[in-house]
């Protein structure tokens, strides 16, 4: 009969082989595949320069007052509407999720329109010309990734003329122009998207007041009379920007 000693090798010679014939037969089975991760987009960063361009409609109220009653005192208006666009300028800087900047657009109003004051039978019309209009602005925003919601607001002019004109012999006739609306504002917003890393598109809303100018008209028999033009006008655009350093 065996040992102690020798049954106790027998058992661990006969584990240890075991073992070695466990690890081979691990060893030749097949291996998985290594998993490949890929590398995460990069973030949209909305920092940088930006040039674009925009269209859309605007509509204008201008209140009309006849002050010294040429053809009695009253208040109405004028509603032209047109077409507006123009070139856009732009640096933004992004800190986490908000965007902040500055940009200047600068473009042309549509606006030509000519109405009869009420109640001058013909003989006195007022006159809105197109012409161009500008504005600086600050914007803020919220980015969402290549998604930005913003709001904006500054300085704005336009430089069109509202004009009187008065036909009537008895008073001598005349006409008369505003100097152009240089002392206004806008406020609006819009959505932003990204939809290359270099290009943009956006819709966007304004509201702009473009302050008060006084049409003087001055006739040679009945004197002078005033005629301010309060103006308003309300767009709504489509732009494309392009983006520097993207």
């Amino acid at each position: 009969m065996l040992g102690v000693s020798m049954k106790k090798l027998l058992v661990a010679g006969i584990a240890t082989a075991g073992l070695v014939s466990a690890s081979a037969f691990a060893a030749d089975m097949p291996q998985p595949a290594p998993v490949y991760k890929a590398a995460p987009a990069p973030v949209f960063s909305w920092t940088g320069f930006y040039l674009g361009g925009d269209v859309g409609g605007v509509w204008a109220k201008d209140r009309i007052t006849d002050v010294n009653g040429l053809n009695g005192a009253k208040t109405y208006s004028m509603d032209p509407s047109g077409v507006i666009g123009g070139g856009i300028l732009g640096y933004n800087v992004q800190a986490g999720q908000f965007v902040y900047g500055l940009e200047v657009d600068l473009g042309g109003m549509g606006l030509g329109k000519k109405i009869i004051e009420p109640g001058s039978s013909g003989v006195t019309s007022n006159h809105l010309d197109s012409g161009f209009y500008g504005d600086v602005t600050g914007r803020l925003g919220l980015a969402f990734d290549r998604s930005l919601v913003y709001a904006k607001g500054g300085w704005a002019f336009f430089d069109g003329r509202a004009n009187v004109n008065n036909t009537l012999g008895g008073f001598g006739g005349g006409i008369a122009s505003t100097r152009p609306f240089t002392g206004g504002w806008t406020i609006g917003g819009g959505w932003e998207y990204a939809f290359s890393p270099a290009w943009s598109a956006k819709i966007e809303y304004l509201h702009f007041d473009f302050g008060s100018k006084t049409a003087t008209l001055v006739t040679p028999i009945n004197g002078t009379f005033l005629f301010p033009n309060k103006l308003t006008a309300d767009a709504v655009t489509v732009g494309l920007s392009y983006h520097f350093g993207h």
